[in-house]
């Protein structure tokens, strides 16, 4: 079993969803690490769980945040999902986690990061941290999930 996730990048610039940065006062995500590819072990046993495989290796920074209160919320698109995935926002500055989400396809955006901030009212960051899983009862453990994870930066 795999699951590939596509990040999608998203920006916040007074008010509109924008895909390009023109102006040194905006406020914008970015993700590094790449796409993210995680694959469930065999259950130990007979009867027993797939193994779970994690992913920490993305971050997310976000750059100049409004003064306004804001955050950021995630959602994902994935097809025919056959797979449970999770995200969790660790090692935080500049802002506050919720707890971790279950990306389901086709989900309304839950808030992922509260309270939005940066140093100096600069840059913050988040180390995000994929989960995948998936119970023997539930699933062949054979297939592929596709997710394309979106990160979109809201007034709160």
């Amino acid at each position: 079993m795999k699951i590939i996730l596509k990040t999608l990048f998203a920006a916040f610039i007074a008010g509109f969803l924008t895909s390009s940065i023109n102006t040194s006062s905006a406020q914008f995500l970015n993700l590094t690490g790449g796409d993210v590819r995680l694959q469930l072990g065999p259950p130990p046993g007979p009867g027993m769980d797939f193994q779970p495989d994690t992913d920490d290796r993305t971050r997310l920074m976000w750059f100049f945040p409004p003064a306004r209160p804001s955050k950021i919320v995630v959602s994902t698109v994935a097809p025919g999902q056959d797979f449970q995935l999770f995200v969790e926002a660790t090692s935080i500055i500049g802002g506050n986690p919720q707890p971790e989400v279950q990306l389901i396809n086709g989900m309304a955006p839950q808030d992922f990061i509260r309270d939005v901030s940066g140093i100096f009212r600069l840059v913050g960051r988040a180390n995000l941290s994929y989960r995948a899983e998936s119970s023997a009862s539930g699933n062949s453990g054979s297939g592929t999930d596709v997710h394309t994870v979106v990160y979109t930066w809201i007034d709160q």
